[in-house]
């Protein structure tokens, strides 16, 4: 019994010295769990030192701080909203160059990611949109897109516009031109074979006709 009492003497002393109080935090008894060693992912912890951020990300993952492109941070200069995707319509032109594998590369992503709305043809008749679960999307094949600038198309994609959603998540800066190149070569494509011109001399035509106009 006397054994019992000590043990509960001690307890309590224990207790009462590492109690919590004004700047005391008490005895942590799991600190991990106050100090954590997994990645903190709403901190900048990518430029500071001895941290679990600072591993290198596993392959094919998306960064948040860094540029895509060789050579720096990538800024997209235009900012959400409507204002940002008429003044994105200055950007006419994909950094990206308009090559056969990168072509490919936008297919690929295109199916995953777009053409459940928009169609594997561009035509806005995506599986969910033909069953109803989705409102009727813009077809790409119209004088509307055949005219929106690069840009616009980017902003579009990394804001998201109207139903559609942000997919700056799931797609890199480079993936995102790449799939514009593709979108680019459906309306071609479509073109070519309707109206027997190319996408590029049809933007022509009409921006000499509203020059001349």
């Amino acid at each position: 019994m006397k054994w019992l009492i000590g043990t509960l003497i001690v307890l309590a002393a224990l207790f009462w010295l590492f109690r919590s109080g004004g700047d005391n935090p008490g005895w942590e008894y799991y600190p991990d769990m106050v100090y954590p060693r997994n990645p903190e992912p709403l901190l900048e912890y990518w430029y500071a030192e001895d941290t679990l951020s600072r591993l290198i990300p596993p392959e094919g993952t998306i960064p948040w701080h860094a540029d895509t492109f060789e050579g720096g941070y990538y800024v997209f200069p235009f900012p959400p909203g409507q204002a940002g995707y008429d003044s994105a319509a200055r950007w006419l032109n994909n950094p990206l160059p308009a090559t056969e594998e990168i072509i490919k590369k936008g297919e690929e992503l295109f199916k995953i990611y777009c053409a459940v709305c928009h169609g594997e043809k561009g035509d806005g008749q995506g599986s969910i949109v033909q069953s109803g679960a989705f409102p009727p999307v813009p077809d790409y094949r119209q004088i509307r897109l055949y005219m929106a600038s690069d840009g616009q198309f980017f902003h579009a994609i990394t804001y998201g516009k109207n139903l559609m959603p942000s997919y700056a998540k799931q797609l890199s800066v480079k993936e995102r031109w790449a799939v514009i190149h593709y979108v680019r070569y459906l309306q071609d494509q479509h073109l070519r074979a309707t109206q027997g011109i190319s996408l590029k001399e049809l933007q022509d035509s009409l921006r000499k006709n509203l020059k001349s106009s």
